[in-house]
């Protein structure tokens, strides 16, 4: 896998992704970078694949992201905002296929149909103070920290900071 060159390509989710969604989506070690954990059954999994996909009804939309027609991971537009045109950016990439540059590619992928598609002003992410590869990630990307939340999150027994990083496309 040390491929350098990926075809990386974002596409609608489709009924083929649910196990892989079901999967990613339930991996209890999601939980140490997201601040809703939540888990989802099978049939929720299949209403949400055959349900309509329209960010602007919904207020969000996930791309599969996909190398060699191969779904490898996700990247979401969340609080998808259409008086303020905003939206946030989540991503996933399955462990084996990390710091590989496909978020990198994807990110930038999405960022394009956000500006042409989507004609969205800005993009934002929170992000965990100790998700490194994250920070890293939406840095290369030009997002810029425009924010700090203390103790926001709350692990165990302690409390972590979330960064707040935005991307104006104008």
């Amino acid at each position: 896998m040390l491929k350098s060159n990926w075809n990386v390509k974002l596409r609608q989710p489709s009924i083929k992704d649910l196990d892989d969604l079901l999967g990613w989506e339930n991996d209890i070690l999601k939980i140490d970078h997201t601040d809703m954990p939540v888990f989802y059954t099978k049939d929720q999994m299949v209403i949400y694949l055959n349900s309509n996909q329209d960010p602007f009804m919904n207020g969000q939309i996930r791309y599969m992201i996909t190398i060699d027609d191969m779904s490898i991971g996700y990247i979401d537009l969340y609080n998808f905002d259409i008086v303020h045109s905003r939206a946030g950016v989540g991503i996933f990439i399955e462990k084996k296929f990390r710091k590989k540059g496909i978020a990198n590619k994807a990110l930038k992928t999405l960022i394009e149909i956000s500006n042409k598609e989507l004609l969205l002003n800005q993009l934002f992410a929170e992000v965990f103070q100790s998700n490194k590869a994250a920070i890293s990630l939406f840095e290369h990307a030009g997002f810029k920290l425009n924010g700090l939340k203390k103790q926001w999150i709350r692990k165990q027994e302690a409390y972590e900071d979330l960064l707040f990083f935005q991307l104006m496309n104008t």
